[in-house]
């Protein structure tokens, strides 16, 4: 008998087969005979729970304690429920023959072995399906995936509005898109009207599959962009320096509402569009974006617009990866300050000066900066020597 309240953390990370079920985690869901069922996340969790346990019962104390935290009185009424709702989505129908059996009084057992599917063999997300919960939203195309997310440009029913959707590619990484979407948040918020700064409008995050919705910029990333228009250095100087101080300008309104972004880099920056300068064109701006990693130093501030600060409890960044430029004074393991996103400011500033987004700095930048004043404010925002402001 499993008296634990273990649950492995690949059975809510990865999806499974069960005799000939797909249990997807992530997508909430078991797929049968071409039909598919939502499972919420306690379901999951109680499921999930069983498949741990490798053939062994798991007492129904066990299953309280892991997934209700303990509370008998709702978790009794909570697990008889959890289990009615998966035999009813696993079609689990031959008292014969169950999946899960019950053991009178003291527990539950599950009868078959779970076999772990390839996610890129069952993809989450496909395009051409809708949003799960916004029905009106259907998936384009994918823009990008990294080990916490997996993003998508979607499209309204009419054609016309687009949206991105962020979700969620594993259980372990949950806590960082409720960092994301906290922070989020409270920028939309505290920097209410900023064109400049990537904007969230709706988030999912109690049940699976996981999202945040943010607003879509137009021409993508500064990649993106860059290598749509022939390569940075095609563009005219005079544009890079404009959008890179619309960087500068979004990354001190963030800093003075006492966010630290710590991840700044041509990938965490956006290219949308104004529609008619005033002269008869479009004109590109900047926009700030990319706040997985950011962090909030007073926390106070979450209380008075009544946001709550889910994720930013997180101890450390255990799975995020290696952050890409962190000023010399941050030793390793230090948590990034405003120090470390000046100087990534820097390294940005230097690669649209040269036109080069993969450019560092090295022993011989400043001969390929000619501008004198150009190569003072990039040496001051990545000298370790020299105070940052």
């Amino acid at each position: 008998m499993n008296e634990t309240a273990s649950i492995e953390d690949r059975y809510m990370d990865q999806p499974y087969e069960l005799a000939g079920r797909l249990i997807d985690p992530i997508l909430g869901s078991v797929t049968y005979a071409g039909q598919r069922n939502p499972l919420r996340r306690k379901h999951l969790e109680v499921l999930a729970q069983m498949v741990s346990a490798k053939g062994a019962m798991v007492s129904r104390k066990a299953v309280i304690d892991r997934v209700w935290n303990g509370n008998a009185l709702i978790g009794d009424t909570g697990l008889t429920e959890a289990v009615h709702a998966l035999r009813r989505a696993l079609q689990d129908t031959d008292p014969a023959k169950p999946l899960i059996r019950t053991i009178p009084r003291r527990g539950y057992q599950l009868t078959v072995e779970a076999r772990l599917t390839d996610r890129k063999a069952t993809a989450a997300f496909s395009a051409g399906s809708p949003v799960v919960g916004k029905p009106e939203w259907h998936l384009s195309r994918p823009l990008g995936s990294s080990p916490v997310s997996e993003t998508w440009l979607a499209q309204a029913k009419d054609g016309h509005a687009q949206r991105v959707f962020r979700f969620c590619r594993s259980e372990q990484h949950l806590r960082l898109l409720q960092r994301e979407t906290t922070v989020m948040r409270y920028l939309r918020e505290a920097l209410a009207g900023r064109k400049d700064i990537a904007t969230i409008l709706d988030w999912q995050l109690d049940e699976p599959p996981y999202f945040l919705e943010m607003d879509y910029a137009r021409h993508g990333s500064l990649p993106q962009w860059a290598a749509s228009q022939g390569g940075l250095r095609r563009i005219a100087l005079a544009e890079r320096m404009r959008l890179i101080g619309e960087i500068a300008g979004a990354l001190s309104a963030v800093h003075a509402a006492d966010v630290v972004h710590r991840n700044v880099s041509a990938a965490s920056i956006f290219i949308d569009t104004d529609y008619d300068d005033g002269q008869g064109h479009d004109r590109v701006h900047a926009k700030l974006g990319e706040f997985g990693w950011s962090d909030l130093s007073d926390r106070t501030r979450l209380d008075a617009l009544k946001i709550t600060s889910a994720g930013l409890t997180l101890i450390g960044d255990e799975g995020v990866g290696e952050q890409l430029y962190l000023a010399p004074e941050c030793v390793a393991g230090q948590a990034a300050t405003i120090a470390s996103d000046v100087y990534a400011l820097g390294i940005l500033l230097l690669q649209m000066v040269v036109g080069d987004l993969q450019r560092n700095i090295d022993a011989g930048w400043q001969h390929d900066v000619g501008s004198e004043p150009l190569r003072d404010l990039i040496a001051a925002c990545t000298d370790a020597q020299t105070e940052r402001r």
